[in-house]
Formats: C-alpha cells, sequence, structure tokens
C-alpha cells in the first residue's frame, strides 16, 4: 500500500506541476491580449488616433506569438497586430500578419476578416485583380456579408465600372435597410450617378444620405452642387446661401460656390468680388479663368502669375503657370500681329519649322491633333513670316486653351491674308479637325479634307485628309445599315 501511494506522488506531483504551469500561461497569455486589447481600443476610440498605444498593442500581440504560441488567443493576437499595422499605414506589415494568420490557422473564425482587409489593401494600391479576388472569397462567409458588399461598392467605383458599384450598392441597401455603411453607400450611388450624368438619381441618393449622416455639410454641398450642374442655378444659390458653415474651411468652400453660380448667371463681377473676398490660390485661379472668358487676357495673366507666386509647385499653381506663358505668348502674338500693316518688315519667307509642326496626323475622329507643338513659350527669332506666326496663335487658343472658336477665327485668317502660304494645307486640315471633333460636324468636316486632297495631294495633310475621309464614310455606311 505504501508502495503503491508513493508511486502515485510520484506521478501526480509532475502532473500537478505542469498544470499549474499550463494554467499560469494560459492566464498570461490571456492577460497579454485582453491588455493588447484595452491599448487597441484606447487607441481608436478618440478623436485623434493614439500611435503610442497602437505600438503597445503590437508589442503585447508579438510577445503572445512569442513566447506563447501554443495560445488559443495567437490568432487573434495575428488579426489584431494586422489592423494596429494597418491603422499606422505599415500596410506591408499588416498584409504580412493577415497572410500569416490565413496560412497557419485556416480554420481561424478571422480568417473572413483577414479576407477582407487583404482586399482593402489590395484595393488602396490599385491591385484590382488581386482585390476582387480577396473580396470574392470573403463573401462566402456570411458574418461578413454586409462588409464585403460595401467593399465591392466601393471597389467597382474606385476602378471606374459605376454601373457595377450601382448594382452593388442597391444589392446592400436591400440587404441591409440599416446597415452600418448605409451612409457611405448612397454617397458612394450618389458619386456614381453623377459620374454617369444621371443628375436626378444622384439627387436622390443625397438627399436620402443627409437625414442619417454625420457629414451633413459635404452631403448638402453635393445636392447643391447637383442643381448647379443641372442648370437650376436659383436652387443651387437658395441651397448655397442657407447653409451654416462651422469653420473658416467651409466659409471659403461656400463663397467659391457662390461665385460659380454668378459667373453661370453672366454676373462676372459679382463672382470675382466672392472670390476675392476668400483670396486664396484656388480663387485667384478662377478669377483667371473668368478674365479670360471674358477675352480680358491681361488681367487674366495678372490673375494666373498671381497664383503662380503662391504656391508653384501646387497642381493649380503649375496649371497657373502654364497659362500665363501662353497668354503672355498670346499678347505678344497679338502685339505683332495687329499693327502688321504699319510696320516693315521683310516679308520674304522664312523657314519656320522651330515654331510649328510640320505634319497633321488623326487617324480617328477621336484623336487628337498630333504634331502641333505644345511649348508655348518659344517664339520664331524672326518677325517675317506672319502666317507662322499667326498659325501658332491659333494653335495656342486649340492647345492650351481648348478654345475653338478663337482658333477657328485664326486659321480662317491665315487662309484670307495667307492665301499663297505653305501653311494651307495645314490650317485647312485643322479647320476640318476642329468641324468634326469639337463642333460634331461632319459634313463641314469632309468638304475641308475633300479640299486638302484635291488642291494639295502631294502634301502629307492630304494623306491624313484621306484617313479622315474614309472614317467618316465608313461610319456614315454603318449608320444607315443600322437604320435599315
Amino acid at each position: 500500500m505504501f508502495i503503491y501511494t508513493k508511486i502515485k506522488h510520484i506521478f501526480l506531483v509532475p502532473l500537478c506541476i505542469y498544470l499549474l504551469l499550463a494554467s499560469c500561461a494560459h492566464m498570461n497569455s490571456y492577460n497579454t491580449y485582453y491588455n493588447a486589447m484595452e491599448c487597441y481600443k484606447g487607441a481608436t476610440s478618440g478623436k485623434s488616433l493614439n500611435v503610442t498605444l497602437l505600438d503597445k498593442c503590437v508589442e503585447k500581440c508579438a510577445k503572445i506569438l512569442t513566447f506563447y504560441p501554443d495560445s488559443r488567443w495567437v490568432d487573434d493576437a495575428l488579426i489584431l497586430s494586422g489592423k494596429c499595422f494597418y491603422i499606422k499605414g505599415d500596410k506591408s506589415q499588416a498584409e504580412t500578419k493577415f497572410k500569416e494568420l490565413l496560412n497557419f490557422y485556416p480554420e481561424s473564425e478571422f480568417v473572413p476578416e483577414a479576407e477582407v482587409m487583404l482586399g482593402k489593401i489590395a484595393l488602396e494600391r490599385d491591385d484590382e485583380v488581386e482585390a476582387k479576388r480577396w473580396f470574392k472569397r470573403a463573401s462566402k462567409d456570411k458574418r461578413v456579408k454586409e462588409e464585403v458588399d460595401y467593399w465591392l461598392t466601393h471597389f467597382y467605383f474606385s476602378f471606374g465600372n459605376y454601373e457595377k458599384a450601382i448594382e452593388q450598392g442597391e444589392l446592400y441597401l436591400s440587404s441591409f435597410k440599416e446597415g452600418k455603411f448605409k451612409v457611405d453607400i448612397l454617397r458612394i450611388l450618389g458619386e456614381a450617378t453623377d459620374s454617369l450624368e444621371r443628375y436626378v438619381a444622384a439627387l436622390n441618393y443625397y438627399k436620402a444620405a443627409i437625414p442619417i449622416g454625420e457629414k451633413k455639410f459635404d452631403l448638402t454641398l453635393r445636392v447643391a452642387d447637383i442643381y448647379l450642374k443641372m442648370g437650376d442655378v436659383a436652387e443651387a444659390k437658395k441651397i448655397y446661401n442657407s447653409m451654416e458653415p462651422q469653420n473658416g474651411e467651409e466659409e471659403r468652400v461656400l463663397k467659391k460656390k457662390i461665385a460659380f453660380c454668378f459667373e453661370s448667371e453672366g454676373d462676372y463681377e459679382n463672382a470675382i468680388t466672392s472670390l476675392q473676398d476668400v483670396d486664396d490660390q484656388e480663387s485667384v485661379f478662377y478669377i483667371g479663368m473668368i478674365y479670360e472668358k471674358q477675352a480680358n487676357l491681361q488681367q487674366a495673366l495678372e490673375a494666373y502669375n498671381d497664383a503662380t507666386k503662391r504656391a508653384p509647385n501646387t497642381e493649380i499653381g503649375k496649371i497657373a503657370t502654364k497659362k500665363a506663358s501662353a497668354l503672355q505668348e498670346i499678347l505678344m502674338l497679338q502685339g505683332i500681329l495687329e499693327p502688321k500693316d504699319t510696320l516693315q518688315f521683310d516679308t520674304t519667307y522664312v523657314d519656320t519649322n522651330t515654331l510649328v509642326a510640320d505634319t497633321l496626323q488623326a487617324d480617328t475622329v477621336n484623336d487628337t491633333l498630333v504634331g502641333f507643338a505644345e511649348d508655348t513659350t518659344s517664339l520664331p527669332d524672326t518677325l517675317k513670316d506672319f502666317a507662322a506666326l499667326r498659325m501658332r496663335l491659333a494653335e495656342i487658343w486649340l492647345l492650351e486653351f481648348k478654345n475653338p472658336d478663337e482658333a477657328l477665327k485664326q486659321y480662317r485668317t491665315v487662309l484670307e491674308e495667307f492665301s499663297e502660304s505653305e501653311y494651307i494645307p495645314k490650317a485647312l486640315y485643322a479647320i476640318a479637325w476642329i468641324e468634326q471633333n469639337t463642333k460634331g460636324n461632319e459634313k463641314g468636316a469632309l468638304e475641308g479634307y475633300r479640299t486638302i486632297e484635291k488642291d494639295y495631294p502631294d502634301t502629307d495633310y492630304a494623306i491624313a485628309a484621306r484617313r479622315q475621309i474614309e472614317s467618316i464614310e465608313k461610319s456614315e455606311e454603318r449608320g444607315v445599315k443600322r437604320e435599315e
């Protein structure tokens, strides 16, 4: 009996020690995970992100993975640390953690969530194929269906598939009538229908989002913007004026929007006054555009120069710099060309190939005019060839300012005043191209192309004109067949 008892004690003591240690390890891993969760909640619950707490959360998750690799909290630690890295912006580390979870714990309850997160990371790096693959994988699990439907809507919209985004968004709304992403879905649907110029539908989506959305200013602004696009300036202005800005930025936005309303009504004076009240780079740039629209080129130049000085390296600053350079050249060219009849210049032909391109190529009706010089800052070394200067002026209006009417005026002046110039076929081609691609006047374009083919058959413009004639005729044939 004594021997039996002794043997029993020999086995029981190590067993008890093992159970005690296992229990301690379990408690330690649980406590570590609990503290990690508390750090995560503290880091993300406030108005601003607490990066220090996120780092502590990652440290505690790493402790579980290192010291308690057999703990039941390992997959919890992986998903949590991955989310911390994602929130911090370290998408590479986040991706690693989510994939570790999928590879080592394929039965974990967190697998669908990890797949959604991997889809989001792929979406953010514009990897369309990978993003769609992860979202489709996650969609098989009902626990994350709402989130997957939301992200699929976001996915389709991000890659410009607006019809599919609308279809997916409507599916979300029908499946989750009070879903947590409802406001975001309505906003995406508003943007998608707006992009497709379905303005009434966009209005309905934005209006539905306003009562339940937190960002009421932004949503109301979108409603007014849609009315402005629809041409209902009075309603747009009414909404803008009824809005109460909560800070200086919102006040500046409203003043700009009201200025756009004035401009749409042709009230340029009040539009400029409203923009001057804002007095930032964007507003000064818009003032330049209004002056440009009024053909007040000197004041437009001054406004663009002002916009450039404020922040030359911004997108607006770069555009303003380009416009200012082009306007400066226009003013210089106009100064040369307008008094040309009273000036005594030797008008003997001078080669100006460095000023303008030799050939125009337009393979289809949708092609742009390839071959125009895009550097709007270069002037010829001589003032002898007024035809070249006039052509240059036309090109600036067309390419830099997207003003086909002013470009046509200059090209036609070349035809009238320089009928013997070698630029005539180029001017004819440019006129035909503008009629075809900006005016929708294919009949007039055909006449121009055929004139080039007939009168200037040995030029490069005749070759390009023949391609355009063939393209237009084929298009007309297809139209006839459809009608039959």
